[in-house]
């Protein structure tokens, strides 16, 4: 990774995969581990619409279907499509994946 312009090497993004429990067992999502401030504050915000432009910033890929069973796009309307427990079950599960210690480390 290049010096920045002072010498300094910017922070690498961490991602991590995170697999929802039941009723979604089976769905995941991989989400950045070390977001911007400004996302945090935006994903604690409980503001719906706050909450799902943070998510398409800080969630790269996801195997989410609709109700139709269609694949849902992330970085389009598939957010406003999820069911509104799925919604909940993966905000808080984006929340609190920085604090989470990986399984194998």
């Amino acid at each position: 990774m290049p010096a920045s312009k002072n010498g300094l090497t910017p922070p690498q993004i961490k991602t991590r995969k995170v697999e929802l429990e039941d009723p979604y067992a089976g769905y995941w999502f991989v989400v950045q581990t070390n977001p911007p401030m400004g996302a945090v504050a935006d994903l604690m915000s409980g503001v719906p619409d706050r909450m799902m432009e943070c998510l398409k910033e800080i969630v790269f890929e996801w195997n989410f279907i609709g109700f139709d069973g269609k694949a849902l796009n992330l970085k389009g309307d598939g957010l406003r499509k999820l069911p509104f427990d799925l919604f909940q079950a993966m905000s808080a599960a984006a929340t609190n994946a920085p604090f989470e210690v990986e399984k194998n480390s």
